[in-house]
């Protein structure tokens, strides 16, 4: 090898095309390689080229990482940069690193001419390139291209400082490395991203330009994607007939993702190309974008929570109390971010992850319903009800609007069925239909179903499977009744009682599959009762009746059983008055309020045994006060509401029973105007007037509230 040091460079020399800087004694390449494709799309990117310049002349900046996610355009303005100012430099090299830094280094020494002893290590290799690097004169320009290794980069960082004369320009999805400068490639605006768009798909019309926001936004405006949608578009569509419109593309991209498009062909692409264009599909080019075996088990665990969540800003105190199985979260959440998987927003302290990253990353993954157990876990807790209530018991209701959302992201992402994720989807649309969203509560309870069935298919022998499906007939029934869809109710509603009484014959001894066969002939008698056939209504009821009064016999201590058989007495109750048998009704009342005043004696701590003996004084003081008995009514409903208040106190954001307590002022305004005292009458429907403003400004889409 030559030694250059101290030889000033003399001349230059063109030689067969290739030029040459003279030094005393040898020349040298002004290009150690061949330049990088010139991209000739450059949009909204322009200004980041004197900028970057700026930053590699400013005082001893040596090394400059152009960072920003996978795709988003890194290569494009280094490859820009280089071509527009490699006359400032004496001396150009770009470099694609391919499987290490230190590899993708080494073979510039063929065009320096720097051979290697032959036992040299890569480490002794690397500190004779540099050396020879470190003669040339400044400034020089090196490029590495896609140097997303941090571990490297933090390790030769110091020998790469050795070449002072040297401008090192980095492109890598790492956010940050210490002592080193960073210039952030941005996602292009909105007009920018059209104008990509639009380059690269002519045949675009003002109709479709409205679809473009969503699209952009679904691929979470990345740059390379943009530019392969619209090429993949291209493919397919001509002047004279479009086989794959930008609707179809934007319905693949809601409901299949990025990499399941329903029409794919390869398209012509320089992304990583090296000196020739290649072809290839957008889901093969987007795949390779990113490499998780770089990344550990836990990081990959993580990363694939981020992938279940919606592609949105999460706080990390949101975070730590979803993902609470990963030890040091606030380390790994900014190892991911340092190495460019997430961005961190450092003064909200919120991560977010992209949509592209987050599709490699469930195709990537093995088994990610198996990683993210522990999160769908923490959901099933978060939005776990308290038996009987509809109150949440480890969330407010606006902490639980949150979770839900996050639940049926999951819910719409994860396609393998399995019993967790069919509670989940059990817990999410229950809570819709308690705050009144009726429809999200039937396309989640729908989701159910479809789970339940898959599971059901795989293991038609398994009791668990079967008693969920019952379970989702269950709900589907209940949401249709809510619906005014009472025909609809009541099918699904025989569909579950004929899995109950599946369930029951062949599990005969078993106290839960009893009860859930006699819940089922409560929902056909509520839906006989709804229809007006109130025979078949009591017929029902009865049945409901002598399972449950078999079970207490049976199993006297079994608490569940008592509170089933008491709301037994309540329907036949019910059904009583609307036969028009007034003393009939008073007796199933009356059993109704013992059996639960009895309940609420033994287990004063349990809310929905208070609730039910609220409900039941109620009903007594309905029956009362149509048998003209109104100071009887009256002393009922004055229990009800002393009930009532107590839970509304204890849970203020418990919906059901704000809503209960202010029916309990309803009733107690009536009944004093029946006895003729308006003055007591009217404070009592101010407060029930109160409180059906807040739950209207709460729940607004709540129809019940609203009348």
């Amino acid at each position: 090898m030559t030694d250059l040091h101290n030889n000033a460079r003399i001349g230059q020399q063109n030689i067969n095309s290739t030029v040459y800087n003279q030094y005393l004694g040898r020349e040298v390449r002004r290009f150690f390689n061949l330049p990088p494709h010139y991209p000739d799309v450059f949009i909204g990117r322009e200004d980041d080229l004197p900028k970057i310049k700026e930053l590699l002349f400013s005082d001893d900046n040596i090394l400059l990482l152009v960072n920003g996610e996978g795709g988003i355009g890194k290569t494009t303005v280094a490859a820009r940069y280089f071509h527009a100012y490699w006359e400032d430099y004496q001396h150009l090299a770009w470099v694609f690193v391919e499987e290490s830094i230190i590899k993708a280094l080494l073979n510039l020494a063929i065009a320096l001419e720097v051979k290697f002893p032959q036992q040299a290590s890569l480490e002794e290799q690397l500190g004779l390139l540099l050396t020879t690097l470190a003669q040339l004169d400044r400034p020089c320009l090196l490029v590495l291209d896609n140097a997303n290794q941090r571990a490297e980069l933090e390790s030769y960082y110091p020998a790469l400082r050795r070449c002072p004369n040297m401008h090192l320009l980095l492109t890598s999805r790492i956010a940050d490395l210490p002592t080193a400068h960073s210039y952030s490639v941005q996602p292009l605006d909105e007009t920018e991203a059209q104008q990509l768009f639009q380059k690269h798909y002519s045949l675009l019309t003002a109709e479709e330009t409205q679809l473009l926001p969503a699209i952009f936004e679904a691929v979470g405006y990345n740059t390379l994607v943009i530019e392969l949608m619209a090429k993949n578009l291209t493919n397919f569509n001509n002047v004279l007939e479009k086989r794959y419109t930008l609707h179809n593309l934007l319905a693949d991209l809601r409901e299949k993702g990025i990499l399941h498009l329903s029409h794919s062909r390869a398209v012509l692409t320089n992304y990583h190309a090296g000196l020739q264009m290649q072809y290839a599909k957008a889901e093969d080019i987007i795949a390779a974008m990113y490499d998780l075996n770089d990344l550990t088990p836990t990081e990959q665990q993580l990363l694939t929570c981020f992938a279940l969540l919606p592609a949105e800003s999460i706080p990390y105190a949101t975070l730590k109390t979803l993902i609470t199985d990963i030890p040091e979260l606030d380390q790994m959440l900014l190892r991911l971010t340092r190495s460019g998987w997430l961005d961190m927003d450092a003064t909200n302290k919120d991560f977010k992850v992209s949509p592209v990253v987050q599709e490699v990353t469930l195709q990537k993954v093995e088994n990610a319903t198996k990683a993210t157990e522990p999160l769908i876990e923490q959901l099933l807790t978060l939005l776990k009800y308290e038996f009987g209530t509809g109150h949440l018991l480890n969330a407010t209701y606006e902490e639980g609007r949150l979770y839900a959302r996050y639940g049926a992201n999951v819910i719409d992402v994860l396609e393998e069925p399995s019993y967790a994720l069919s509670v989940l989807t059990e817990r999410v649309a229950r809570y819709y239909n308690t705050v009144g969203n009726i429809a999200l509560a039937l396309t989640y309870f729908e989701a159910m179903l479809r789970n339940d069935q898959q599971l059901l298919t795989q293991a038609p022998e398994n009791p668990t499977y079967k008693n969920g499906l019952a379970i989702s007939y269950q709900y589907l029934g209940r949401t249709q009744s809510a619906l005014g869809n009472l025909e609809d109710a009541l099918t699904f509603y025989q569909q579950f009682n004929q899995l109950a009484q599946e369930l029951q014959h062949d599990f005969s001894d078993n106290v839960e599959f009893k009860n859930l066969l006699a819940i089922s002939y409560q929902c056909l008698g509520n839906t006989k009762s709804a229809l007006g056939n109130l025979e078949d209504a009591l017929t029902f009821y009865q049945q409901y009746n002598q399972l449950e009064q078999e079970l207490h016999y049976d199993f006297p201590d079994h608490v569940e059983s008592k509170n089933l058989l008491a709301i037994s007495y309540q329907y036949l109750g019910e059904t009583q008055i609307a036969l028009g048998n007034l003393e009939g009704a008073l007796a199933f009342y009356q059993q109704f309020n013992q059996l639960v005043q009895e309940l609420h004696h033994d287990f004063p701590d349990r809310v929905d045994f208070k609730k039910c003996l609220a409900t039941s004084y109620q009903y007594l003081g309905n029956t009362q006060s149509t048998l003209g008995n109104l100071e009887d009514a009256l002393a009922f409903y004055q229990k009800d509401a002393q009930l009532s208040e107590e839970l509304h106190h204890d849970f203020s954001d418990n919906v059901a029973f704000k809503k209960c307590l202010a029916t309990s002022y309803q009733h107690l305004g009536r009944t004093q105007i029946a006895l003729g005292n308006l003055e007591d009458a009217l404070a009592f429907y101010q407060q029930f007037n109160q409180l059906a403003q807040e739950l209207h400004h709460d729940f607004p889409d709540h129809v019940d509230f609203k009348e």
